[in-house]
């Protein structure tokens, strides 16, 4: 069973400069510890239609507070198909995002053993923005 959650932060007033939402989409665990995340940046409540350059990090709670332990497994986290990694500032943990030309980023997160995952990002405004969890069984 695979998981979304959007994310919004729209304050009333506020000019639109880049994007303010993701609409997070969390696969299954498939053979060899690897859960799909799928990030789809939003503005306001529509896909952004262009690539974009982000920031995201993988973190141990739910709120996205505090940088993460690195995921254990063999890749850690990978392409995953829509946009790429441009770079990783701190391995596996610290990610400079580049989308396509649809606003999407597909990332694939190796874990061995039980453990839950969040992926946050933030915003143009420097909110943070947090997945649903990403739980390895």
């Amino acid at each position: 069973m695979s998981f979304q959650r959007t994310v919004t932060n729209v304050m009333p007033g506020a000019a639109r400069r880049g994007f303010n939402g993701v609409l997070f989409t969390v696969g299954d665990e498939s053979g060899g510890n690897v859960i799909s995340v799928t990030l789809q940046l939003l503005e306001q409540t529509n896909p952004v239609a262009q690539r974009t350059v982000f920031t995201a990090f993988v973190s141990d709670n739910e709120d996205g507070n505090g940088l993460g332990a690195a995921p254990n497994g063999s890749d850690g986290v990978a392409d995953g198909g829509h946009g790429h990694i441009l770079n990783e500032l701190i391995a596996n943990r610290l990610l400079l995002l580049e989308t396509d030309d649809d606003g999407r980023v597909q990332l694939n997160i190796t874990q061995t053993g039980v453990s839950t995952k969040y992926l946050a990002v933030a915003d143009s405004n420097g909110r943070v923005i947090v997945s649903p969890a990403i739980t390895f069984a």
